[in-house]
């Protein structure tokens, strides 16, 4: 059975990573592109995350502006 995208944690990511650190290392660029894909991924994944904490705080802040006033 496959595995759902959002049930791999970023730690199964970034753990991908490094195993694919040594790959490039011990192997060659072959490799690389595994390393990149889970690069690109794990860096789509916190951009969402900063995207949707940063949406939240403005939020946050207009509705203290406007109890203010």
């Amino acid at each position: 059975m496959l595995t759902k995208l959002m049930d791999i944690r970023d730690s199964d990511i970034e753990e991908g990573l490094v195993t694919a650190a040594k790959l490039v290392e011990a192997y060659g660029d072959d490799y690389w592109p595994i390393f990149e894909k889970l690069e690109k991924e794990l860096d789509k994944r916190q951009s969402r995350v900063l995207k949707i904490r940063a949406r939240l705080r403005s939020r946050r802040n207009a509705k203290l502006i406007k109890r203010k006033y």
